[in-house]
């Protein structure tokens, strides 16, 4: 692999992966890229590695990676070998891509110098709160994320969860990131969690940087902005039953009013 950093963003559903994702590809040294195995929230008939037109997920991958990227666009590492050039060259992987698509994590663990950036909501009811907000998203901006220069005034932010539910959706997604940390156990790995990343962002950055072996004092800036408000108490409608339906659990703790959502 000519890439001398490859590395993929590793998450679940509203960790704030777009976010980190565009912090790092502010930086002169790194490229980092979106979901390439996900078609998109706003209807597009195919992913990015389907319209690729590559044989499989291997070779899609392969040619991603064998590219040297800077800000003007994409280079072959052999028929552009001299600095400058971007270092670090990712992509963010969703748990369920790699559900559907296996051979993905077979490429990736096979490549001797790749490094996993794991990404996780610690509070997973925050999480399921920022997840009902999706199809509000969509239906307004055709995206599931506010932009710099969208104002998150312009869509009530509040939602309702069902409180018949959302202890399983709480397990399911428990589970779901226990299962993921075990997948990267033959990789270079680096956990970060959205919370750390919300309350210290240079420091959140400037240690992943350090993973990834690049120069960690630029200034980093995202096109995402917050949706949210900070606390769980002022985005949940049924707070109150909410609160029933967790009460006596290990996920009660998540309805701290300071919560970050």
């Amino acid at each position: 692999m000519a890439c001398p950093v490859p590395f993929f963003v590793w998450f679940h559903h509203r960790s704030g992966s777009s976010h980190l994702c565009s912090l790092l590809d502010s930086h002169s040294y790194v490229a980092s890229w979106g979901e390439f195995f996900y078609r998109g929230e706003a209807g597009a008939k195919q992913d990015l590695f389907s319209r690729s037109g590559k044989a499989n997920e291997a070779e899609f991958l392969d040619d991603f990676y064998g590219y040297r990227w800077d800000k003007q666009g994409a280079y072959l590492c052999v028929e552009n070998p001299e600095p400058p050039y971007v270092r670090g060259v990712g992509f963010k992987l969703k748990y369920q891509q790699a559900d559907a698509h296996p051979q993905v994590m077979e490429y990736l663990k096979s490549q001797e110098k790749m490094k996993a950036i794991h990404l996780v909501r610690t509070n997973l009811l925050s999480a399921l709160i920022s997840a009902a907000m999706i199809p509000r998203l969509i239906r307004k901006y055709r995206r599931p994320n506010l932009l710099s220069g969208d104002s998150p005034e312009d869509v009530q932010r509040t939602v309702r969860l069902d409180p018949s539910k959302v202890r399983q959706e709480l397990e399911e997604l428990e589970g779901r990131i226990e299962r993921a940390r075990q997948s990267l156990c033959d990789l270079d790995t680096l956990e970060i969690t959205y919370e750390e990343l919300v309350r210290d962002e240079t420091g959140t950055c400037r240690a992943v940087l350090k993973f990834l072996r690049i120069p960690h004092d630029e200034e980093l800036s995202s096109r995402y902005v917050k949706v949210m408000p900070h606390a769980i108490s002022d985005s949940l409608e049924n707070l109150q039953e909410v609160a029933e339906a967790l009460e006596g659990t290990r996920f009660e703790k998540f309805l701290d009013a300071s919560g970050v959502v």
